[in-house]
C-alpha cells in the first residue's frame, strides 16, 4: 500500500535537516520497511547468525582450553582446532558481506518506488532488488578489489627489500605508501559513496555509477562525508546495543569457566546465537546510513536543477 502521509524527497536540506529527516523517515514507515528487509535478506542473515555462532563457539573454546592448558603447563591450541576456524569464519563474513548487499539494495528500491508513489509491498520491493542486487554485489566486488590491490601495493617495498641491508628503508617506504593509501581510501570512499544509489535510482551499470558518483560529489564532499559520518555514528551506537548481550554472555561465561575449570554450554551456546543476531541487526540497521545518503542526492537535485519547482510550475501549466 502506499503511506498515507507522504514524505518529499525533493526538497533543499541543510545537512542537520538530512539526519533528521533520515530518522523521521524509518519512524514513519518502519513497518513497511523493515518488514521488507527482514523477509528479503532473511536467508542471509541466517548464514551469518550460523557462520558466527559456530566461529565464537570454537574461537571461545580454543581461548578457554589454552588458559587451561598454560595453567598445567600443557602445550598451546591444537594447530586443526584453529584450523576449523577458517571456514567457520569465511561462512560468517559471506553471511556478512551479502546481509549488506541485500539490505542497501533493498533500502534503495524502497525508497525509489516510494518517491515514485509505486505501490509499496514487500513482493513489489523483492521484484526491484532482483534487478539490481547482482548489480551492487558486482560493485561492491570491485571496489573491494582495488581496496586489496591498493593494501598490497603498500607492501610491496617490504618484499623487494626483504633480507637486504635496505630492509629498514623498505619498513620506511610502506609507511609512507600506507599513509598515502589511506589518505586515498578516506577520499575515493567518499566520492563513490553514492554510486549504489545511482545503480538502483537511475538504473546505471556499475562503471557508468562509479563516475557518476564521482562527478556528482563535486562541491559537496565535505557534506558528503559529515552525513555519512554522523549517520555511521548514530548506526555504530545501535549496533553496539544489538551486539551487547551476546558478547555478555560469552564473556561471562569465559569468566566462570576459569573461575570453575568448565565451560557452561547452556550460556555458552545463548551467547553464541545472540552475537549472530546481533550482527545481523547491526546490518540491518545500515539502512539508516543509505536513507541518508538517498536524501542527500535528492536534496542536491533539488539545489541543483530545482527539479521540484519545474514539476510545480509544468502542473499549474496542465491546470490552466
Amino acid at each position: 500500500m502506499i503511506p498515507k502521509k507522504k514524505f518529499e524527497f525533493l526538497k533543499i536540506r541543510s545537512t542537520t535537516s538530512i539526519i533528521g529527516d533520515t530518522l523521521s523517515f524509518i519512524q514513519e514507515n518502519f513497518k513497511s520497511l523493515f518488514s521488507a528487509l527482514f523477509y528479503i535478506c532473511g536467508p542471509s542473515f541466517l548464514v551469518t547468525i550460523i557462520g558466527s555462532a559456530l566461529f565464537f563457539k570454537n574461537y571461545f573454546a580454543i581461548i578457554f582450553s589454552t588458559i587451561n592448558d598454560l595453567n598445567y603447563s600443557n602445550a598451546g591450541p591444537d594447530v586443526n582446532e584453529l584450523l576449523m576456524l577458517i571456514p567457520y569464519g569465511l561462512l560468517m563474513l559471506l553471511g556478512v558481506y551479502f546481509s549488506m548487499s541485500f539490505v542497501i539494495t533493498v533500502t534503495f528500491c524502497y525508497v525509489k518506488l516510494y518517491k515514485d508513489k509505486k505501490d509499496l509491498t514487500t513482493s513489489s520491493v523483492w521484484r526491484s532488488t532482483k534487478n539490481y542486487i547482482l548489480k551492487i554485489i558486482g560493485g561492491n566486488v570491485l571496489v573491494l578489489i582495488v581496496f586489496i590491490i591498493g593494501y598490497f601495493i603498500c607492501l610491496v617495498p617490504l618484499f623487494i627489500l626483504a633480507g637486504s641491508d635496505n630492509y629498514i628503508s623498505g619498513i620506511f617506504l610502506v609507511v609512507i605508501l600506507s599513509i598515502a593509501f589511506i589518505i586515498f581510501a578516506f577520499y575515493l570512499n567518499v566520492k563513490i559513496s553514492f554510486y549504489q544509489h545511482f545503480i538502483v535510482a537511475e538504473d546505471k551499470g556499475i562503471i557508468e555509477s562509479l563516475k557518476a558518483s564521482y562527478q556528482f560529489t563535486k562541491g559537496i564532499f565535505w557534506k558528503s562525508f559529515i552525513v555519512i559520518l554522523l549517520l555511521s555514528l548514530i548506526t555504530s551506537v545501535i549496533s553496539n546495543i544489538f551486539q551487547m548481550p551476546g558478547m555478555l554472555l560469552i564473556y561471562v561465561n569465559l569468566i566462570l569457566g576459569m573461575t570453575n575449570g568448565e565451560e557452561h554450554s547452556l550460556l555458552s551456546s545463548l551467547g553464541n546465537v545472540l552475537t549472530g543476531i546481533g550482527m545481523t541487526m547491526s546490518t540491518l540497521a545500515y539502512c539508516i546510513v543509505y536513507i541518508g545518503i538517498s536524501l542527500t542526492y535528492y536534496s542536491v537535485m533539488e539545489e541543483r536543477y530545482g527539479i521540484k519547482n519545474s514539476e510545480e510550475i509544468d502542473s499549474i501549466g496542465k491546470e490552466d
